[in-house]
């Protein structure tokens, strides 16, 4: 089936319009019905939220496509943000926060896709994900107990040989910002914070300083090599896995 797929480009101002006439024939007027009797337009604008870039944030694909829509017709509408961004919401003729939405043409309609950055800064040294919404640790080396003597991360083995460098355990313990469930993550949620346009790190640095280029351990077992777990290589964000009792960095998560 064809699409229409709307891209952003160049992010200079508050918003930028995209006009789908849904009609037949020749049709493109804008005005009453959209160019003919039950034919009606879609204007899409793709804006960020209190902030200007000049990045390409994402897109919004519309399904079906074509120039044969009349009255009653239902559209798809998906909005997907570029890697540094997230999408938020849906403001003017649909709303909510979920991704992929239909609309049904019975009038011109216009819809708002609204994005944010991909993570928010907390001011706690928290960083929350707005993608996942999971909240990170922004800098682990101004913990208690997850830095050494000058300030540098601490590293720790997965679990088990010396339970005071025991990753899986210090971030069990953790008591930070008002919050006590903090955790190890899961390999997925790791490589859900690499940003692979970097190396050395591969990550933000703006939202994650002090990130060694280096291995940081999850908590997903290897299940093909048993008394192994993987972690996410920062230096290039692969991943791997080795013996619990290798020392590595962590970076502690905990779920919305």
């Amino acid at each position: 089936m064809k699409k229409h797929h709307f891209i952003l480009g160049i992010i200079v101002a508050a918003a930028i319009s995209l006009t789908l006439i849904i009609g037949c024939g020749n049709a493109t007027g804008g005005g009453g019905g959209g160019g003919g009797a039950g034919l009606y337009s879609l204007t899409l604008d793709l804006t960020t939220e209190g902030f200007v870039t000049t990045e390409a944030i994402g897109t919004v694909e519309v399904i079906p496509a074509g120039r044969s829509f009349s009255s009653g017709t239902i559209l798809v509408l998906t909005a997907e943000a570029t890697s540094h961004y997230a999408f938020s919401s849906w403001e003017g003729d649909l709303t909510g926060s979920v991704q992929t939405r239909t609309v049904t043409i019975d009038a011109n309609k216009s819809i708002t896709a609204c994005f944010c950055h991909h993570f928010t800064d907390n001011g706690d040294n928290t960083i929350t994900d707005n993608r996942t919404g999971l909240m990170w640790i922004k800098n682990p080396a101004l913990v208690t107990g997850f830095y050494i003597v000058g300030g540098f991360p601490k590293q720790f083995y997965w679990d088990g040989l010396d339970l005071p460098n025991s990753a899986s355990a210090a971030c069990a313990s953790l008591n930070y910002v008002g919050h006590t469930d903090w955790r190890l993550p899961t390999l997925v949620e790791l490589q859900t914070i690499v940003d692979n346009s970097r190396t050395n790190p591969s990550i933000d640095p703006t939202y994650f300083p002090s990130t060694q280029s280096l291995q940081y351990w999850s908590s997903t077992a290897d299940d093909s090599n048993p008394g192994n777990y993987y972690y996410v290589d920062f230096s290039n964000g692969t991943s791997g896995s080795y013996g619990a009792y290798t020392p590595s960095f962590v970076r502690p998560v905990r779920s919305p």
